[in-house]
């Protein structure tokens, strides 16, 4: 499985982007959701710890 796209969109927390919300695409046609950053919650599912950031991987946030 390779990914095809990732696409992030910043989010603001008192005039700077400490988080952003993410959705992956692989090749296959997996679609994830998730949050990066520093103030990333920990609540839309599994973390994956890649060096600074933490990737959660879960339901579209925005629905």
């Amino acid at each position: 499985m390779k990914i095809d796209s990732i696409v992030t969109v910043p989010i603001t927390c008192h005039g700077r982007a400490r988080r952003g919300i993410v959705k992956i695409t692989t090749d296959e046609g997996f679609i994830g959701y998730g949050e990066v950053g520093e103030t990333a919650s920990e609540q839309l599912g599994p973390i994956i710890i890649s060096r600074w950031s933490r990737l959660i991987v879960g339901k579209n946030p925005l629905d």
